[in-house]
């Protein structure tokens, strides 16, 4: 029953991805990688959002890595 829900899903978004690629004029061999993105981008997506969660529940200093600028042109 999983394996049908995640089939249906990457159905829908490769007719997704299909009718964007038509609409914007790329190339039609994009559509394909659909099929990776839920187990890849999402993956990393939600091991950030675990992290970052971690990181909030400790009370670790986040900061954003910011160099301090020097000097002129």
């Amino acid at each position: 029953l999983i394996f049908v829900w995640w089939a249906q899903l990457t159905l829908l978004e490769m007719i997704v991805a299909l009718h964007t690629v038509a609409m914007e004029k790329e190339d039609l061999r994009l559509v394909p990688y659909t099929i990776f993105y839920p187990l890849f981008f999402i993956l990393i997506i939600n091991v950030t959002k675990t992290l970052s969660s971690l990181e909030e529940l400790f009370g670790l200093n986040m900061t954003w890595g910011k160099l301090e600028r020097i000097g002129k042109l």
